[in-house]
């Protein structure tokens, strides 16, 4: 379960932002996660909730935001969502396709409040 070394990555990640930024307390962590990123997102969530006490993070909570799985066909450049795992392309039938999108794994945004 990779996803404990990625969370206490988030979390170093997370806390050298606030001390950067001398943020006071941040409420929420929003990410955006793509069903090809290899991250579980209900692991990645148990990891979190495992590591956060007792830190600084105690408390904030983890937003998970699914990305699509976005493919485009090189024939005709349509896009389309390929969660269905589409081997043509919907609008004309070519097979080749390149993926666009659905690998991300980012942090969105920070939610911070004063104390």
């Amino acid at each position: 379960m990779h996803e404990i070394s990625v969370a206490a990555a988030l979390m170093r990640r997370v806390l050298a932002e606030k001390e950067a930024r001398k943020l006071e307390r941040i409420s929420q962590i929003v990410l955006q996660i793509g069903p090809m990123s290899g991250i579980m997102p209900d692991a990645l969530q148990f990891a979190y909730d495992s590591l956060r006490e007792g830190t600084q993070l105690e408390g904030t909570e983890l937003v998970i935001h699914s990305a699509e799985l976005t493919t485009c066909c090189r024939h005709c450049l349509h896009l389309f969502d390929s969660r269905l795992m589409h081997t043509r392309c919907p609008r004309c039938g070519s097979e080749e396709l390149q993926i666009m999108g659905g690998d991300e794994f980012f942090i969105q945004y920070l939610v911070t409040e004063k104390v």
